[in-house]
C-alpha cells in the first residue's frame, strides 16, 4: 500500500455575492401587499381593544358616580 494521493479540489467558484436589489421598502411594502387582510386584522384589533378599554373604564367611572350620588342622597335622609 502505497501512501494516500490528495486531489486538489477543482476549480472552486468565484467568491460572488449576489445582493438583492431590492431595498428594504420594497420587500416590506410586497410583505405588506401579500398579507394586507392580516395588517388590516391587526389594526382592528389594536383599535377593538382600545375602544373596549376605555368603554370599560368609562362605565366603571359611571356607576361609581351614580353610587355617589344615591349615597348622598340616602344619607342627606338620615337622621343626623
Amino acid at each position: 500500500m502505497g501512501a494516500k494521493k490528495i486531489k486538489a479540489p477543482a476549480k472552486a467558484a468565484p467568491n460572488t455575492k449576489v445582493l438583492p436589489t431590492d431595498t428594504r421598502y420594497e420587500m416590506v411594502k410586497e410583505w405588506a401587499d401579500k398579507n394586507y387582510t392580516f395588517l388590516v386584522g391587526i389594526g382592528a384589533a389594536i383599535i377593538f381593544v382600545f375602544i373596549s378599554t376605555w368603554g370599560v373604564t368609562y362605565y366603571k367611572g359611571s356607576k361609581e358616580a351614580k353610587a355617589q350620588i344615591e349615597y348622598a342622597a340616602v344619607a342627606s335622609k338620615l337622621p343626623a
